[in-house]
């Protein structure tokens, strides 16, 4: 078997990323330093060191997805929307689902809160790409070709509407539908299932 070749890194997408995560870190202290502060934390740092830490733990992510041969997602990608729709439920579970604003979109642990309608997103956008790649689409069977990821995708957007948060399940609809569009679906098609 021969050995896949490793492509040497984007420098310009790195360092572009670098500078929007830098200007995010101004922008997020210049925001919110004072109302940290004035808060109960007393803590002008606070929200910037939040931010830092989750700036840190994506480039953590970022650089093992790197090294990580993306054609083996296509085996876990089930295991990813099984688990996206866990945590979708897990959302309206009391005590474990976190309630702000009478919307129900984050779970609690201790300090840290996730949304995981951001994983969701993730977990579609793999999923219905490993899924199409694995058949070819032909216009007369469009729907039997895309069905299941769209039907799965049906049910996370109406678990992540009720929350309510419709713009983000407005964007893992187009997400889910602009995957099976470059997988070959023509754009009429495509435009016709937001209509």
């Amino acid at each position: 078997m021969e050995k896949q070749q490793r492509r040497d890194p984007d420098y310009a997408f790195i360092l572009t990323t670098l500078l929007l995560l830098g200007i995010s870190l101004i922008m997020v202290f210049s925001a919110s330093y004072i109302l940290a502060e004035e808060s109960s934390r007393g803590d002008p740092y606070y929200f910037l060191r939040r931010q830092a830490l989750w700036i840190g733990l994506g480039l953590i992510g970022m650089f093992i997805f790197s090294r990580y041969p993306y054609h083996r997602l296509r085996r876990i990608s089930p295991f990813l929307v099984i688990i996206s729709f866990i945590l979708l439920v897990l959302v309206y579970i009391p005590g474990i689902g976190v309630e702000i604003n009478e919307a129900r979109r984050w779970i609690g642990l201790e300090t840290l809160t996730v949304q995981p309608a951001e994983f969701c997103k993730l977990a579609f956008i793999i999923f219905t790409a490993a899924y199409m790649s694995s058949r070819s689409i032909r216009l007369e069977k469009f729907w039997s070709s895309s069905f299941i990821p769209l039907a799965l995708m049906g049910v996370a957007f109406l678990l992540i509407f009720k929350q309510p948060d419709f713009g983000t399940a407005l964007v893992l609809a187009a997400a889910t539908v602009t995957v099976i569009f470059i997988a070959g679906l023509p754009f009429k098609q495509a435009a016709g299932l937001f209509l």
